[in-house]
């Protein structure tokens, strides 16, 4: 697992990078708000939350908050 943490001078960036059993990031998970919620959360900060995944291949999560949020 990788954990990144990155800041410049547009924001901030958070990325969380395995190389798991990965997952459809499309799929719905029935009594799992945890993509849902990071979604909203970044998007409440102005931001965006992009999910890289696929069954097999590990997943990369990217959280981007602009500066001032």
């Amino acid at each position: 697992m990788a954990l990144t943490l990155a800041c410049d001078a547009r924001g901030v960036t958070l990325e969380v990078a395995d190389d798991g059993r990965g997952f459809d990031p499309r799929g719905a998970f029935a009594g799992h708000l945890g993509l849902t919620s990071m979604r909203e959360r970044a998007a409440r900060l102005g931001g965006a939350l992009r999910v890289e995944s696929a069954p097999g291949n590990g997943a990369r999560i990217s959280a981007r908050i602009p500066r001032g949020a």
